[in-house]
């Protein structure tokens, strides 16, 4: 993660979909933060912040925050379908990042999650980051590394956070 930069392309949702990295709102290698380690039935794992929507396998693919998963939720896979969660802990590790893409998503681990946080709720953070998005779709990842350097930290204080199940 800490070799991701703005303008490169990741995984972002089922079926192999990629989308460009267009700013970070944290890229900080040394910091050390308590995540939520989700473990499903099948051994895989995903890492999260506590307040990183996670996408829900099923029909209406709802966005949870990682800290509000519970046992016996689907978590929607990269590579389709879904896995059950068969246990959540807090963990303690160094590194955190959020790298937004233009889709919104991002493959964690397998999984597909939101680049959304709990910190401003996922409609707000949309629209206030269109200006952002516009400005990398016009000018690429010269004028995004120019103009939001350091993330948006300043904004995000701002605006109403997010639920922790929406």
């Amino acid at each position: 993660m800490d070799a991701l930069a703005v303008g490169d392309v990741v995984a972002s949702g089922p079926d192999g979909a990629v989308s460009p990295v267009y700013l970070f709102s944290h890229a900080d290698a040394a910091a050390v933060a308590t995540f939520v380690r989700l473990t499903t039935v099948n051994g895989s794992s995903l890492t999260a912040t506590p307040g990183h929507y996670v996408r829900l396998a099923g029909f209406d693919g709802r966005l949870v925050a990682a800290a509000a998963v519970r046992v016996g939720d689907v978590l929607a896979r990269a590579a389709g379908g879904g896995e059950a969660v068969a246990s959540a802990r807090r963990v303690s590790a160094v590194g955190l990042y959020n790298p937004h893409t233009l889709s919104g998503e991002v493959v964690v681990d397998g999984f597909v999650t939101s680049t959304h946080t709990t910190a401003v709720d996922p409609a707000l953070a949309r629209a206030a980051l269109a200006p952002a998005r516009a400005l990398y779709a016009v000018g690429g990842v010269g004028v995004s590394k120019g103009v939001f350097a350091g993330g948006w930290p300043r904004l995000v204080h701002l605006l109403p956070s997010g639920a922790e199940r929406v």
